[in-house]
């Protein structure tokens, strides 16, 4: 009886350690929303983001013309790619996945740490400073090295 109560533990504890495990190396999966309802922006589609030769054509052409206002639906990071961040932003007729350490020069760490899933979005054509609100405050992320985008 002793030893079928210690194989019965055994086996226990082994499936607790093995579901820990896979729960600890999975991606984290996004969360459902109505927002990923929406069609992707087309700026963001693999088939137009793939035809950049580099980040800052990508920020030239793309992001820093890119009017945004909107709300974050999702943060998370692809443990299975490079850790790469991801902020999902639901705009009025798209969404789009914003990649802050890939996408944006990343001049002011900390847009991704600090954004939470909620908190509104906005940003105008031509500038990439990223205004993020949150219980009736704004806090402003620069994002470029780049002087001629602060405005």
């Amino acid at each position: 009886m002793k030893k079928l109560s210690l194989v019965v533990f055994s086996v226990l504890l082994i499936s607790v350690i093995i579901l820990f495990l896979i729960k600890s190396f999975n991606t984290p999966v996004l969360e459902t929303s109505s927002a990923l309802r929406l069609p992707i922006n087309p700026l963001f589609s693999i088939e137009n983001t793939s035809k950049y030769v580099n980040q800052q054509s990508f920020i030239v052409e793309v992001i820093a013309p890119l009017e945004i206002d909107g709300v974050i639906t999702a943060k998370y990071i692809l443990d299975q790619n490079h850790y790469d961040k991801i902020l999902v932003i639901a705009m009025e007729d798209s969404y789009m996945e914003l990649h802050p350490d890939t996408q944006l020069e990343c001049y002011d760490e900390g847009m991704f740490d600090f954004a939470m899933k909620g908190d509104s979005v906005f940003k105008e054509s031509g500038s990439m400073i990223f205004l993020i609100k949150r219980n009736c405050k704004s806090y402003f992320f620069k994002t470029s090295k780049q002087s001629t985008y602060w405005k």
